[in-house]
């Protein structure tokens, strides 16, 4: 049986970014990639394309569909259905944790209802932010709104899931729902891309190596 890929770009370049040749990627579902690069530039040039899809030349199938990369509106769309975690995410500071989560849910669905079902309220727990739910971000630690980001992704549910710099999910208090989130999207078959400088590997392990070198991107299966 001919296996689904999620993510697929063909001749690809991203723009304003000459220094990267085009390159073919594909990731299928329920793959698990580590990025290696030996230029952190590299790195984040990467990221940026799959998490945001800015401008591209070539071609982007995702779940088989060819998508017109120049449709803002299509694209919006597709942006809804990539998890993304990674250093560069900040909160409202004006804002409380539960209108945070609101407003990120009127962008992921078009809606600003959260259900406080059981389910929700077993994740902040969880992640250790339902007391503080009520409380803006400026008097809150960093792991208390690392923890909320956790919960919006675990939540959202996406169809594929981008994570940088892991070891600041990975530790204290949030490790344990940070981990809980990893298995289920695993278990989901939902495919995670992602990079570490500290050799974070997930309990599952990893099918895929992505190696950007020399300006190419390559991709082998882990034997």
């Amino acid at each position: 049986m001919k296996t689904q890929a999620i993510f697929e770009f063909t001749n690809c370049a991203v723009k304003n970014f000459d220094f990267m040749e085009p390159f073919s990627l594909k990731v299928n579902k329920g793959e698990i990639c580590l990025v290696e690069s030996d230029n952190d530039k590299f790195l984040s040039v990467f990221f940026q394309a799959l998490a945001t899809l800015i401008p591209l030349k070539g071609e982007f199938f995702f779940q088989g569909e060819r998508i017109d990369l120049s449709d803002y509106t299509r694209l919006i769309s597709l942006k809804r259905k990539i998890g993304f975690l990674g250093p560069s995410y900040a909160l409202l500071s004006n804002r409380s944790l539960i209108e945070n989560l609101q407003l990120m849910r009127l962008w992921e669905e078009d809606s600003l209802e959260i259900s406080m079902d059981d389910d929700f309220i077993e994740k902040c727990n969880d992640a250790g932010i339902y007391e503080f739910l009520h409380s803006r971000p400026a008097g809150l630690s960093e792991e208390i709104q690392r923890g909320t980001f956790i919960v919006r992704e675990f939540l959202k549910m996406p169809e594929i899931f981008l994570l940088e710099t892991p070891y600041l999910f990975a530790r204290g208090k949030i490790k344990h729902i940070f981990k809980k989130m990893l298995r289920a999207f695993y278990e989901k078959n939902i495919p995670v891309v992602y990079y570490s400088k500290t050799g974070f590997i997930p309990d599952f392990g990893i099918t895929h190596i992505i190696k950007i070198k020399n300006n190419k991107i390559e991709k082998r299966p882990v034997l």
